[in-house]
């Protein structure tokens, strides 16, 4: 081993486990993960659900906020050393909302949560691509709670939070 070998060796970590400061998408997961479980029959948390949709949410406005992860990291001299492929704004929102909506689609209080997160959301988002990414998932939730949904009450409810979404400023005007 060289002292250049050492001190890169110090700069990385390699291990058999993912961990969440290392990996966005293995830090979404976990949080999908613990959504999931809550919603399965035997335990039925929709609280523990919508704190997770909660926390994805925020990490998903401080990413559209920020942009796309830059791709190289580069030296003090600005010379591209190691090359990254984070997942964008739309991956980090299909791992993160896709499975949940998939588990909530008759569960009012965490469907309609989910959209009122992808509502505030789409008001912090100014890009069209992020935009169109929440759309197309707020636009599947409401089609799989028309599907599901046994109280109109409630499918009053998440069509109200779909509006303000589609109607937020810098949106696409739409319908539901």
């Amino acid at each position: 081993d060289g002292p250049l070998e050492s001190r890169l060796q110090a700069c990385v970590v390699f291990g058999a486990q993912r961990t969440a400061t290392q990996d966005m998408e293995f830090a979404l997961d976990q949080l999908v993960e613990i959504a999931a479980r809550a919603l399965s029959p035997g335990i039925n948390d929709p609280f523990t659900a919508i704190t997770c949709v909660d926390r994805l949410s925020s990490a998903l406005a401080r990413l559209a906020a920020h942009g796309q992860p830059a791709a190289w990291h580069r030296d003090a001299e600005g010379v591209p050393r190691v090359l990254d492929r984070p997942p964008g704004f739309a991956e980090a929102l299909d791992a993160a909302f896709h499975p949940i909506r998939q588990c909530a689609r008759d569960n009012a209080p965490v469907a309609i949560r989910l959209m009122a997160a992808m509502a505030e959301l789409s008001a912090v988002c100014t890009d069209p691509d992020q935009r169109a990414a929440l759309r197309r998932h707020a636009d599947q939730l409401l089609r799989n709670a028309a599907a599901h949904f046994g109280d109109p009450g409630d499918l009053a409810d998440l069509r109200a939070r779909h509006r303000q979404m589609v109607c937020s400023p810098g949106s696409q005007a739409g319908g539901d």
